[in-house]
């Protein structure tokens, strides 16, 4: 077999792989469709759809999230750059207002800084800064990825719009929120100190660089145009333009000639990107390495009055006697035989241009580093595999004696399996490279710094959130039954969440208590704290008798152990109504202890037009190491809410405060108050009020503290889900059509509902949303008191709601129950 044969077959797999095909682009186009809008220069328009226009090519999630993936340090460093040029001063301001509340009080945390810098509200028009119009000028691997981080420019504010999971919240305008470390500790309670801004350089511990985002910086660009050396490269930038979005934003242009004139005549960008075009090249490959001074002048040419260019390029490799025996080791042999190849070639092995050499190129054009940053780089098994391939199509192409080329084939082979067996299955490595970003610009703006030498880049630390801030006083006077009062802090400051304190009848805690004494509950409550713990995330169920009449009406309450959410430590138990029955039968006991009272107070002082409440438990608590921080709903419109009653306190530690009631800042600090429970007023949670029970040990004063719990809403069809999804766990299990069906029941603002009269809900029949929920649940219905998706979703077979006939709808409780 000829030897050029054998070294085709022996690397055809590796210089397949080192070519990937973009799924869904055709492998060619036509002249016409090269030229799609009558000139080559043209941009590309599928109007979004695939060759024939029939259809999108991606999805609009698939788009979002192929552009965003591959951006790394160096495009988010020059959007780091463009805003920090754009807003100057957004991060002293900041600063300066650190550790004060609005009123100049000394805050919490000397790390507060409440709304300052905030981006609006819902962060769909935060602040952005442009690039304007770019000229990108692109070669080799740098093409795909620029492409790709421009296309993210475009459709950044659709993204921030839009976003999910995948397309995270806006980033502040003095970044506070944008880092490069992923997965900060939560528990990090030190200060930050924008001196302190950045890793230490020399903890390599430190560094552990992701290319997730925690907030997209406000980057934009109007327009572009971009430039590839040859038509091959054009024609697959149009392609993935037309695939992003793009064709109505940019065009490509072919143009390899860069010393000569001619080019995009009287143009005049206010961004030039230039990432490749300072490589390694020969005469006969392209500009020569002692031309590129001619290069960087001819891009500088295209500048606008205050423009900016950047320069993208590497420094040279160098060897590290470090490198010896490690894997590093083999990207340096694979770049020798790479360059004896070149060399049989007749092409002159070239290295790259240096940083420094750079800043005396442009400051002879009269242009002014304004920023110039080193970034190291690591050398992944793609890199090496894409190199020996390339160096495998040259061996191919070159004249040379077959024991020559052979040898050389074998150092190809060599390094590819040392390659395989270092490289494959780990991470990059080091291997003696680092890349730079240099900004320059003809502007006069003297409040933009001149650079004089590169600086190494250091991965920008996560802000330091506290959030183990000192107790504050909220003020908590007085409150009389019937009136509403939302929190606020001692120095006068809103509580942002939608938290109160509302007045209550004087007999309601003693009723409530009563109750669940009668159904037996209370006992229960505190024999299974304290004797018979449940294990973490388990449930039971009781069967028990309404205190209300002759005995006749039975149901189901159940008990649950929650897990520890969030590194929370406590024995809380939950014990809620299990079935309908539960329901109506506690909403009496609701009734007989003035609870109309208090939803008048929350209706009228938050000008609802009426209420319903549609979930009753308990709680159950004798020892918290860490409470749960947690909020109740969000985005209801103040429409929605958990009120907490207290039912009793140990005596044994009458000072102890049982609520914390928690106020986070734009970045995370918090604010932290604790309210003392009292029987004249019941604690509401709405949208955003970040509560926790607080740190106690009642064990020690053999007490168990008891709250109940009561869960309300103004349903709406916009915020019913909400309601619904809020916890599947106890009843109703997220059943949206019974909760619908419940909507203005216990209250109005014209008076024509109450608890007192109430007529029950509307009409409502369960159905199954289970198949074959009658075989699964068991000969005995024995997986309905199982925490699981028959006792969950097998509505009627489960019969936890009650019948039409039993119900009654329309008729008021009192006539249906006789209480």
């Amino acid at each position: 077999m000829p030897l050029r044969a054998l070294s085709a077959l022996a690397l055809l797999a590796l210089a397949s792989a080192a070519r990937p095909l973009v799924k869904g682009v055709p492998s060619a186009l036509s002249a016409d469709e090269q030229c799609a809008s009558g000139e080559c220069g043209a941009a590309y328009d599928n109007n979004g759809g695939d060759e024939a226009g029939d259809s999108p090519l991606i999805s609009t999630e698939e788009m979002h999230h192929r552009i965003l993936r591959p951006l790394g340090m160096v495009h988010r460093h020059i959007e780091r750059t463009l805003i920090r040029k754009a807003f100057p001063d957004a991060l002293s301001y900041t600063m300066s207002k650190a550790g004060n509340y609005t009123d100049g009080t000394p805050a919490g945390t000397p790390n507060w800084i409440g709304d300052v810098g905030a981006q609006d509200e819902g962060g769909r028009e935060p602040a952005y800064a442009s690039f304007g119009s770019v000229l990108d000028v692109a070669t080799g691997a740098a093409t795909a990825n620029t492409l790709e981080w421009m296309a993210s420019l475009v459709h950044r504010r659709d993204m921030v719009a839009h976003r999910d999971e995948d397309n995270p919240q806006p980033c502040r305008t003095d970044l506070i929120d944008d880092h490069d470390e992923y997965g900060e500790d939560e528990e990090d309670d030190e200060e930050w100190d924008e001196d302190d801004e950045e890793w230490d350089e020399d903890d390599e511990s430190e560094v552990k660089m992701s290319f997730d985002q925690p907030c997209l910086i406000g980057a934009t660009l109007d327009e572009f145009v971009s430039v590839r050396s040859d038509e091959e490269a054009a024609r697959r930038g149009r392609l993935r333009a037309a695939e992003y979005g793009l064709a109505d934003k940019g065009q490509f242009h072919v143009h390899a000639d860069w010393i000569g004139g001619g080019f995009l005549p009287g143009r005049k960008f206010d961004t030039i990107f230039a990432d490749g075009v300072l490589a390694p090249s020969s005469d006969e490959e392209g500009v020569a390495m002692h031309d590129k001074d001619l290069v960087i002048e001819r891009l500088a040419s295209y500048l606008k009055p205050g423009g900016t260019l950047y320069l993208i390029g590497s420094e040279p490799v160098g060897w590290n006697d470090d490198f010896a025996g490690q894997p590093a080791e083999i990207y340096h042999n694979v770049m020798e035989v790479h360059n004896a190849i070149r060399g049989l070639g007749g092409y002159h092995p070239t290295r790259d241009l240096p940083a420094d050499w750079v800043h005396r190129t442009v400051d002879r054009l009269g242009l002014r580093v304004v920023s110039s940053t080193q970034f190291f780089t690591f050398t992944s098994f793609d890199d090496v595999r894409e190199k020996i391939a390339e160096a495998n199509e040259m061996l191919r192409e070159v004249e040379a004696p077959d024991d020559v080329e052979w040898s050389l084939l074998q150092l190809l082979v060599e390094c590819l399996e040392r390659a395989e067996e270092a490289l494959q299955h780990g991470p990059p490595v080091y291997s003696g490279g680092q890349g730079y970003v240099i900004a320059a610009t003809a502007s006069d703006d003297a409040s933009l710094p001149t650079v004089n030498e590169p600086s190494l880049y250091k991965p920008k630390r996560p802000y330091r959130k506290d959030q183990h801030p000192r107790i504050e006083k909220l003020a908590l006077p007085d409150l009389k039954p019937g009136v509403m009062e939302t929190f606020k802090w001692a120095n006068g400051d809103d509580y942002d969440g939608m938290g109160a304190r509302v007045g209550l009848p004087q007999r309601l805690p003693e009723v409530i208590r009563d109750y669940v004494k009668k159904l037996g509950l209370w006992d229960l409550m505190i024999d299974t704290i304290r004797n018979d713990p449940m294990p973490l995330n388990t449930t039971r169920y009781y069967n028990v008798t309404s205190p209300y009449g002759n005995g006749e009406r039975t149901f189901t309450w159940s008990a649950k152990r929650p897990d520890n959410f969030y590194g929370s430590d406590s024995d809380m138990h939950w014990f809620d109504i299990a079935d309908e029955a539960a329901h109506e039968d506690s909403l009496r006991a609701l009734s007989k202890g003035g609870f109309d009272e208090v939803l008048n107070a929350i209706g009228t002082y938050l000008g609802l037009d009426h209420l319903v409440t549609f979930s009753i438990g308990l709680l159950a608590v004798t020892k918290a190491d860490k409470g749960y921080i947690h909020v109740d709903f969000s985005h209801s419109d103040r429409k929605a809410f958990n009120i907490l009653i207290n039912l009793q306190t140990p005596d044994g530690d009458p000072g102890h405060t049982e609520l914390s009631v928690i106020e986070e800042d734009e970045v995370g600090n918090r604010r932290r108050g604790q309210v003392k429970y009292s029987e004249n007023f019941g604690v509401l949670n709405g949208d955003d009020a970040m509560h926790a029970t607080n740190e106690c040990n009642h064990r020690a004063y053999d007490g168990v503290r008891i709250t109940a719990s009561i869960f309300l809403s103004q349903l709406e069809e916009a915020s019913l889900e909400q309601v619904a999804s809020h916890d599947k766990y106890y009843f109703p299990f997220g059943n949206m059509d019974w909760i619908w069906a419940q909507r203005g029941r216990h209250w109005s603002k014209d008076g024509t509902a109450s608890l007192a009269h109430d007529k029950g809900r509307r009409p409502f029949a369960a159905k199954d949303e289970l198949e074959g929920c009658e075989e699964r649940v068991g000969a005995n219905k024995e997986k309905c008191l199982v925490n699981g998706p028959e006792r969950m979703l097998c509505y009627a077979t489960c019969g936890f709601f009650m019948s039409e006939d039993e119900f009654r709808p329309g008729d008021e409780r009192t006539e249906v129950f006789g209480w």
